[in-house]
């Protein structure tokens, strides 16, 4: 070692700490707060829609414990799509029709299932099975459907309840 050498008086370079992970830059300040906005949008948008459709969950559930008992008839699934549409739109009347035209909008809403499953032969009106249906209901005579035309009318009922547009009932 020569104390004359200046050279080797020299140390090691020293490099500055890494970067630390906080704080983070404003970026990701701003991208977090976009993700909890979000975040928060979507939760709120999901209670209310969850919100909007729970007479759809209370329909649905009424009308299988209605099915599940032995002794129900088709007036009370009736009277159960009437309450349903009752409460998905208060506004409107409809809900005050005739059974028997109830039952046609039913009908449509579902392609003709019902007609095809209450009709005693292919050419019968529908106005004419519909009538009939609605007199069958309210006479306490429903008992003679068979099981093919009460499962046709659950299923339809079913249909209704779990896919109808809220402004557009039936």
């Amino acid at each position: 070692m020569n104390p004359t050498n200046p050279l080797d008086q020299l140390r090691d370079m020293h490099l500055p700490p890494p970067p630390g992970f906080w704080p983070p830059a404003p970026g990701w300040w701003l991208l977090a707060l976009l993700a909890v906005a979000l975040t928060a949008m979507a939760l709120w948008w999901w209670r209310q829609r969850r919100s909007a459709n729970r007479y759809r969950r209370e329909a649905l559930a009424l009308l299988n414990s209605l099915t599940n008992q032995q002794d129900f008839s088709l007036n009370d699934i009736v009277q159960l799509i009437r309450r349903t549409a009752k409460t998905a739109n208060p506004k409107t009347s409809w809900h005050t029709l005739p059974a028997a035209a109830l039952l046609q909008k039913l009908d449509e809403f579902n392609k003709g299932a019902l007609t095809a499953a209450f009709a005693s032969s292919e050419s019968e009106d529908p106005q004419v099975v519909f009538s009939n249906l609605a007199a069958t209901l309210y006479s306490g005579k429903a008992a003679n459907h068979s099981q093919q035309q009460q499962e046709v009318l659950i299923k339809a009922a079913r249909r209704w309840i779990a896919t109808h547009k809220r402004g557009q009932l039936l």
